[in-house]
């Protein structure tokens, strides 16, 4: 049987960087998420196995199912990435970030950046999806990078392997103070 119940409607805390935090994701899944995210993981920072990394995998028994989500956009990288990730249990989705709107992030190809590179999105989702034991592969991406373009992103996601998607319903260029489209 499937971790994830597709039929209802799906309750998840939506990952923050610098905010949900192993005891941030144990309160919220106390009160009812059906399932939890990791903040956000640089595949740099995983692949090259760094201590402080590791730590903000750790997870609550609780936290069932739970995803890791990682930004990349290096296919190498995202390889040792996600086979680090493979090693771990209680892992059930590996998530691609694709909407991370910060300009470290995106000036490194990383994030929202994918939204501008199609082509560069698609093939790391399917090195995601090749690589990993994990039983999902999914994508959070926003509606567009400055113009929305959401539709034909949601259908690459689909096309490249992801078994599901989370819309942040924003532009990059909306960043947090945009009304929610």
């Amino acid at each position: 049987m499937p971790t994830l119940d597709f039929t209802k409607p799906l309750f998840a805390l939506a990952p923050l960087a610098g905010f949900t935090d192993l005891p941030f994701r144990s309160v919220v899944k106390k009160f009812g998420a059906d399932f939890t995210v990791s903040e956000m993981i640089s595949s740099n920072a995983l692949a090259f196995k760094s201590k402080k990394t590791f730590k903000m995998l750790e997870k609550n028994p609780l936290e069932t199912p739970y995803s890791i989500q990682i930004a990349g956009s290096d296919l190498d990288i995202i390889r040792q990435a996600v086979e680090l990730i493979n090693e771990r249990d209680g892992v059930d989705v590996i998530d691609l970030n694709c909407g991370c709107p910060a300009p470290k992030v995106v000036n490194n190809l990383q994030g929202s950046s994918l939204l501008t590179d199609l082509p560069r999105m698609a093939e790391t989702i399917r090195t995601i999806k090749q690589y990993s034991n994990k039983e999902y592969t999914s994508v959070k991406m926003r509606l567009g990078f400055n113009e929305k373009n959401h539709v034909a992103q949601a259908k690459l996601c689909e096309d490249s392997g992801a078994d599901f998607i989370a819309v942040h319903g924003r532009t990059k260029a909306g960043k947090y103070k945009a009304t929610v489209d």
